[in-house]
Parts: structure tokens; C-alpha cells; sequence
């Protein structure tokens, strides 16, 4: 119905009789009719909102990364400066506060709970909404033989060398001098303005031209200072960007073609030798280049669909009736992509990933793909074997098992969801330049259902693959689950082994329908 989470800390009615909703995905307001969202993208300090407090025409919210004020009468107005967040540096003692500890005295003080203590809040202390004056402080050069300060006050000329440059700046507030903003730009340089929270910039190697150097500052109440700082300066060419060593220059480069179409003329059979052998030379990389692509084609697509692509040139379509599909995603992949660096992200899937290839190949299955953090994989392609669903089962549980392990070693935790369904498909090859082997039929909405509906750390099985292998795995029936487009659907969860998986692989390794 609108709701970003299912968890919900905190519900109260407002004096206009409008709900307020604290969930782990944001500030809900419910007028009735519909459900409004306010996540970190409109001004909160955290998406996870503990607790709410109404005074006067503000709601004041305990996040998991300090108290916001909010003026929700204004935000269409003002956007996200509706918010106002005190953090440490206002004085709390912890950014973070508790869920179910907030209470308004009769003297209309706040009060909320956190892992360090008790908070008293007055709402009535606000801020005075007063711009803040900036001022340029320092510029230094840094020349190739010392640094020197200039003054200020008055612009200033530079040698062409002397183009490192430090600008140091500020902003005078009183209340949170810590959460300044500041917007600067240097003209010549920069085509928009830059935000940051620095005190300084330091720019490398300027160009010669004419600059100037402008900056604003933003104080914690959000109001932006009403007059700019500048200071302008000029760095002069160096002699030979002048036109008098720029003429002499093209003189001298024309007599050194003429002297070089000499030369060259009398080249011109040695390096009908030489361009004989480059081709020689070339002929070579290019089958080494075939041979990679030949290779390169075999980690895309199964063995026995490369050679009829390079035979035929395409793959035709092809129907298989004894397959199972396994789908996975990361419970909390959203939150854990939003806090994570982008980095350190894509090296946590590729880690990830790289173990549940290994698995899959172990066990003589084929990864069909992975959209962000869902991975696909099918037993019995692209040939059908007998064991397809239990070869898979024992690859989905040994990849549980890979994640518990790492879990153990790494600061950052994962929860997988695995959901599995057998049945029949139809497979090919589809691209032109970038080929992908993909699957489709309603095994593969059945199988993705399986993955939705069941929970992190268990695999979740169809009935059809639960008859499968219930003789190699204990197995507990969920009952019939509502799956999404599919009606009930009876389900079950994979509890343990009951038999080795290595006699299998042994002995069934090379057994096809």
C-alpha cells in the first residue's frame, strides 16, 4: 500500500489528524488516502526512524544517525532544508537513539533515549537563521624554489611558474562551525560552482589567464552568506607560447620536413622490407587475437553451443523437460549498496560470485547470469541429466555454507535466499555481438517465486523438486505459500543431506537422459 518497510517503530496522529509512521525505510505520513515517504534523499540523516515527537508546527525524529527537527508544513517550500539534524556535534552525547525511548514533558522539553543515555532536547532553542560572512584568509604559491604568501587585499600578478596555488577560507559561525558549507568556483577554471566542507583548495599547474577566485559559505542553520569573497590574479604565458618563439618555431619545422622528405625518399625500399615483416608479424597477432576470442566465446557459452555458432553461425532454440532453476538474491542488498562504497561493493560481489562459480562448475551445472545481486543457475543444460535437481540442491547448500564460512572471516555479513523449481524450458543463444545463454518458460517465474517467498539462509523448493530429492535431503513442508502471480503453491524447505554428494558426482558424472 505504500510502505517502504515492514517494520514499523513509531505511529502517532498529528493536530491536523494525519498519521505519522517511523519505519527502517523512512518517515511515513498517511492522510487517509495515500502514503507519503521521506527517505536521506529529502533531508534525513538516516533512512531507519526509531521515534516521533509533534511540537507546534515541527516534528522532531530519533534516527539511527541523530535527531531531525522537520518542518513539514514547509517542505514543499523549502525541500530538504525543511530538515534541521543535531548530531555530536551539537552536543549530543550519541547520534543514535532507541526505539520506544521518547517522551514530552510538561514543560514541552523532549526527551530521547540512546546507547549512551538520556537526551533532554528544548525545542524552543532555534536557530537565529543569520548568514555567515566569509572571508579569503591566505593565498599561498608555491614557486619552484619557495612558498610565498600574498596579501588578500588587492589583486595580484604571478610568474608563469608560479601556478600551485592554495586558497584558504572561512566561514565565522558561532553555533556548529564543524557543519559549514562551502560553494567556490574559480572563474577561468570551473564551469560550475563546488560544494564542500574543506577550509582550502589547492589547484595544480594553472594555465596561463586571468582568474578569480569566488566562495560562499552555507552555516548549520542552512542559510548561505549574502556576499561572496573574491580575490583575482593573472598568470603570464611562458616565452614560447609568445608569437614571436611560436613564427621561429615554424620556421624551424618547416626546413626539418623538407630535410625529412629527403630522407625519407631514399628509404623507401628498406621500408618495403620492413612492412613485409610487420605483415608477417601481424598475420601472427591475429591468430593469437582469434584464439583468445575462440576461448573468450567458451567462458560465455556452453562447449557444444560454440562449435555450432562457429559451424552454422547461430544456435537454434531447443526445449528441455528435465531441468531445475535456482534463483538467489542478499536480504538487504539495497541498504548494504547504499552504504557501502562503490568499490568495496562491486569487490564483495565479485567475491561472492566468483565462490558460487566455483561451486557451479564443481558440480557440472551452468550459471546462466547475475543482475545485480541475484545469481541464476540451471542443472541439466544445456544436456539433461537425471540428477539435475539434487546435483543443484547440494551446489545451492554448499553455497549457504560458503557464506556462513566468510561471514566468520569479513566485517560485512550477508543473508542469502535460494529458491529452486524443476520442470521444463526452452533454451538459445540470443545476441549478435554480445552473446547470453538464457532460458525461459514458467519454470523460470515458478523458480524466481521460489527465491521471493522463502527466507535468508534456506533454500526453498517447489513440490515437484522436493520429489526430486527427498531421498537425499531431509526436507520440512512449509505448507501451501501465496507465490505472486502463481496462486499456493506448496513449498518446503531443504533442512540437511542425507547422503555424500562425491559417490554421486562420481558416479553419475557422465550419466545423460
Amino acid at each position: 500500500d505504500g510502505l517502504p518497510q515492514f517494520q514499523v517503530y513509531c505511529i502517532i496522529q498529528d493536530q491536523y489528524d494525519d498519521y505519522w509512521i517511523c519505519t527502517e525505510g523512512g518517515l511515513c505520513k498517511y492522510d487517509g488516502d495515500r502514503i507519503y515517504t521521506y527517505t536521506m534523499k529529502d533531508g534525513l540523516p538516516s533512512d531507519i526512524c526509531y521515534s516521533i515527537i509533534e511540537y507546534k508546527n515541527f516534528m522532531f525524529i530519533g534516527t539511527g544517525k541523530g535527531i531531525a527537527r522537520f518542518d513539514f508544513m514547509k517542505f514543499e517550500e523549502k525541500g530538504a532544508s525543511a530538515f534541521r539534524v543535531y548530531t555530536t556535534k551539537d552536543g549530543l552525547v550519541n547520534s543514535e537513539t532507541n526505539q520506544g525511548a521518547y517522551y514530552k514533558d510538561k514543560r514541552g522539553e523532549l526527551w530521547f533515549g540512546g546507547p549512551s543515555g538520556a537526551i533532554k532536547f528544548d525545542p524552543e532553542q532555534l536557530p537565529s537563521l543569520s548568514p555567515s560572512p566569509t572571508y579569503i584568509k591566505n593565498i599561498t604559491v608555491i614557486s619552484p624554489e619557495r612558498e610565498i604568501i600574498f596579501n588578500t587585499d588587492q589583486d595580484f600578478v604571478l610568474d608563469y611558474n608560479w601556478n600551485n596555488i592554495r586558497i584558504e577560507y572561512a566561514g565565522i559561525s558561532f553555533s556548529a562551525p564543524l557543519k559549514n558549507i562551502y560553494k567556490m568556483k574559480l572563474q577561468g577554471i570551473d564551469d560550475n560552482w563546488i560544494e564542500t566542507n574543506e577550509h582550502s583548495v589547492f589547484y595544480r599547474a594553472l594555465p596561463s589567464g586571468n582568474y578569480i577566485f569566488r566562495v560562499l559559505c552555507k552555516n548549520s542553520d542552512g542559510i548561505w552568506s549574502e556576499n561572496e569573497a573574491t580575490i583575482s590574479f593573472y598568470i603570464p604565458p611562458p616565452f614560447w607560447q609568445t608569437w614571436w618563439f611560436l613564427t621561429l618555431l615554424t620556421i624551424t619545422a618547416l626546413s626539418l620536413i623538407y630535410a625529412l622528405y629527403v630522407y625519407k625518399t631514399r628509404q623507401v625500399k628498406r621500408r618495403n622490407i620492413v612492412l613485409a615483416n610487420m605483415v608477417s608479424e601481424r598475420t601472427q597477432e591475429l591468430q593469437k587475437e582469434k584464439n583468445k576470442s575462440d576461448e573468450l566465446l567458451h567462458n560465455i557459452l556452453p562447449a557444444s553451443l560454440v562449435d555450432e555458432l562457429k559451424t552454422d553461425g547461430s544456435v537454434k532454440p531447443r526445449a528441455f523437460k528435465n531441468v531445475s532453476i535456482l534463483f538467489t538474491d542478499f536480504k538487504g542488498f539495497t541498504y548494504t549498496s547504499s552504504v557501502l562504497p562503490p568499490d568495496k561493493l562491486v569487490k564483495e560481489l565479485n567475491e561472492l560470485f566468483k565462490g558460487f562459480d566455483e561451486i557451479i562448475e564443481k558440480y557440472g551445472l551452468e550459471k546462466l547470469k547475475t543482475i545485480g545481486d541475484s545469481y541464476m543457475a540451471a542443472g541439466g543444460l544445456p544436456e539433461e541429466k537425471e540428477d539435475h535437481a539434487v546435483r543443484l540442491v547440494f551446489a545451492t547448500w554448499e553455497m549457504l555454507k560458503f557464506i556462513e564460512s566468510r561471514n566468520k572471516a569479513e566485517a560485512i555479513k550477508w543473508d542469502m535466499r535460494a529458491g529452486i523449481h524443476s520442470g521444463n524450458v526452452i533454451a538459445g543463444v540470443v545476441g549478435t555481438k554480445k552473446f547470453t545463454y538464457d532460458i525461459w518458460g514458467d519454470t523460470v517465474n515458478i523458480a524466481s517465486r521460489m527465491e521471493s517467498s522463502g527466507e535468508a539462509g534456506h533454500i526453498n523448493v517447489s513440490a515437484y523438486t522436493y520429489m526430486l530429492v527427498k531421498d537425499y535431503f531431509e526436507c520440512e513442508y512449509r505448507g501451501k505459500i501465496d507465490a505472486k502471480g502463481k496462486g499456493k503453491i506448496d513449498m518446503y524447505f531443504i533442512k540437511e543431506p542425507k547422503v555424500d554428494i562425491e559417490p554421486i558426482l562420481t558416479e553419475k558424472q557422465s550419466k545423460v537422459v
